[in-house]
């Protein structure tokens, strides 16, 4: 089986050529695995000062896990399993999936801000995991359930957490970063009470339940207030969910954003964030500054969360989301994403966007001549087919820039953009 490694794509150009530059969101482990290339997790771009190389193997963990989940969750239908750890085992699956996608393409792209994020609500599923174990462990068919699968998966998934969390360096905002950190009138009083949007669940670990009650004293009139239906209550070692019925296909889902993404004081952020959501007609129900801490959040931090229609493929849900392009030289494209049906909210250096879409994705790559040019597109083309992506638009650019890390320079950039 042939290897490719994402981070070097200029291997698998089937011509001389070289790829200077690779999109944040271009294809993860999980797409490439749908083209017969075998992927290893990219390794995040070379100078990346916040991530330490080791951590590539909790990376790669966290995949693992999240396959592991998947299968056991492919085979429980049929078996008699209880219905509520049959879904519980199903949801978590897809947020898992989901989160690790996210972590790759963070982890590649040197994105400390998404790494941490990501690693944060890994361990929270976790404990999902786990409490789903627990729940049926007294149950002669434990095995047979894959009870014990689960079990294994969530101490696995917590193991490559930790080596990630080992190898993560904060690098502390400089004096003159202090004015963006103005304080937020709408702060979550605690992180406890900072929830996870789940398939269709807010939850937390509150450890106890007297935590678990305040965290439904903050959350259940908001749920309320956006309309939703048959919420129920669950606490379980420790870990708290509140579930809704999505049958009118809403549900909720949440951004964080802080002010190394968006340089702004973090009462603008709010402001910025929720009048993307509004003017695509999302309901939003709440904007909070989250608690800095300094392991989690150590910036000032804004969490929004809004209503948007469910899909069994969480990459088409129309959410808030986030690109970024780790090539000053080569700049996002606006109108290929507006082409793709995004709606872009603002735009930094060009190198970075907030849009509300589907999940976008990007292969951006530098080129010595326009026949150059042309083989990477056509070949990334390809990729993106072989991947079941769909195709957006293609382009190809003059441009006079060198590589900033072979310093190779380059008279051309091409650009194929795609929805994952």
């Amino acid at each position: 089986m042939k290897k490719a490694y994402i981070a070097a794509m200029v291997l698998m150009f089937p011509t001389a050529g070289s790829a200077a530059g690779f999109g944040l969101e271009g294809l993860t482990a999980r797409d490439l695995s749908k083209t017969g290339i075998e992927a290893d997790i990219p390794s995040p771009k070379a100078g990346a000062k916040s991530l330490d190389m080791a951590a590539e193997s909790g990376v790669r963990g966290v995949r693992l896990a999240a396959n592991g989940v998947k299968t056991v969750a492919g085979y429980l239908s049929g078996i008699g399993a209880p219905q509520y750890y049959v879904e519980g085992v199903k949801d978590a699956a897809r947020d898992i999936d989901e989160s690790a996608t996210e972590l790759e393409l963070g982890f590649r792209a040197g994105d400390l801000f998404s790494v941490r994020n990501e690693t944060t609500r890994l361990g929270l599923m976790a404990e999902r995991l786990y409490g789903l174990a627990a729940a049926i462990s007294e149950k002669p068919e434990y095995a047979l359930w894959g009870g014990r699968d689960i079990k294994r998966l969530s101490n696995e998934l917590k193991t490559s957490l930790a080596i990630i969390r080992a190898h993560i360096y904060y690098a502390p905002k400089s004096r003159a970063d202090a004015a963006v950190a103005a304080v937020s009138s709408h702060q979550v009083p605690s992180t406890a009470l900072l929830a996870q949007a789940g398939a269709s669940m807010l939850y937390s670990v509150p450890g106890s339940e007297a935590a678990f009650a305040r965290f439904k004293e903050f959350w259940l009139p908001m749920m309320r207030d956006a309309g939703l239906k048959n919420i129920t209550a669950e606490y379980a070692s420790g870990l708290g969910m509140l579930k809704y019925d999505r049958q009118n296909g809403q549900v909720v889902r949440m951004f964080l954003c802080d002010t190394r993404r968006m340089p702004l004081p973090a009462p603008e952020i709010e402001k910025n964030l929720r009048a993307a959501l509004e003017s695509s007609g999302k309901k939003v129900i709440g904007v909070f500054q989250v608690p800095q801490d300094p392991d989690v959040f150590p910036d000032p931090t804004v969490a929004v969360y809004y209503m948007t229609g469910y899909d069994e493929n969480p990459d088409h849900e129309t959410r808030l989301r986030y690109l970024s392009s780790f090539e000053p030289a080569i700049k996002l494209d606006v109108s290929l994403m507006e082409g793709a049906g995004a709606r872009v909210a603002a735009v930094y250096d060009g190198n970075s966007a907030f849009y509300v879409g589907k999940r976008l994705g990007f292969f951006g790559s530098g080129a010595a001549d326009r026949e150059q040019a042309s083989v990477q597109v056509e070949y990334y083309t390809k990729m993106v087919a072989k991947a079941g992506a769909t195709l957006v638009g293609t382009k190809v650019e003059t441009a006079d820039y060198s590589d900033q890390i072979t310093g190779d320079r380059y008279s051309y950039i091409s650009k194929v953009y795609f929805i994952h």
